[in-house]
């Protein structure tokens, strides 16, 4: 392959970016097709009960079908933060969906049950008290930057759920920084993703993921380096 450097080196480099981003991201949406349906059917339906009906396939989905290719992009994008060269973008990221599909099931599982109890707990506090509702939000984005943070955990370090599971509970509560950094990026993200239509399906899940992983990987990075320092 012909090496490029200057301005040629940086067009060739920012060409190989966004194809990395855009493949990735069109693999996951293909893979999660079913639950982004769901969603949509969600959002454009007017009834509870409908809404309410659709929820138990989608929760179902999610352990079978999102967790484990949100894993998948989480360890595509760990390859290419720590330089680790990929043949092929599509069978890196179905080998990745397929080895790591057991343990994503599992953990799975248990986040989706979280989200399931916050979602029940969030819509009652909400219809009794506004206060308590404002509470269950703090919580749910607290959730939200746990389930983040355990996905980063998952791919890097070599951990059973259990342990995985309770790094990802200190770390979100005990790095403000990082909390966030990371509730920022998700949310800059899921804006443009509602003002800008190519955004979600081109861009949206990689690059999320991508900043949100450089973001736990250098917070790990100083951790390494406060512990060699002793």
């Amino acid at each position: 392959m012909q090496n490029y450097s200057g301005f040629m080196g940086g067009l060739f480099n920012l060409a190989e970016w966004i194809m990395r981003i855009t493949i990735t991201n069109v693999l996951w949406m293909i893979s999660n097709l079913p639950i982004l349906f769901i969603v949509i059917m969600m959002v454009l339906t007017p009834s509870s009960l409908a809404i309410t009906i659709m929820a138990i396939p989608l929760a179902i989905l999610m352990p079978l079908l999102f967790f484990p290719t949100v894993s998948a992009v989480f360890a595509m994008v760990r390859d290419w933060i720590m330089n680790k060269d990929q043949s092929s973008l599509t069978m890196t990221y179905w080998k990745y969906v397929k080895e790591n599909y057991k343990t994503s099931f599992t953990y799975g599982s248990v986040i989706t049950l979280a989200w399931i109890v916050w979602t029940i707990d969030f819509y009652f506090f909400y219809q009794q008290n506004n206060l308590l509702g404002m509470v269950m939000v703090l919580i749910g984005l607290w959730l939200f930057v746990f389930t983040i943070n355990h996905f980063c955990i998952r791919v890097h370090f070599h951990m059973t759920i259990k342990e995985s599971i309770k790094n990802a509970f200190f770390i979100t509560i005990g790095n403000p920084l990082l909390f966030l950094s990371i509730l920022i990026i998700n949310s800059l993200l899921i804006y443009l993703s509602f003002r800008i239509w190519f955004v979600f399906p081109f861009f949206a899940v990689a690059i999320t993921v991508f900043l949100s992983f450089f973001a736990f990987y250098r917070f790990t990075l100083k951790i390494e380096e406060k512990a060699n320092s002793r």
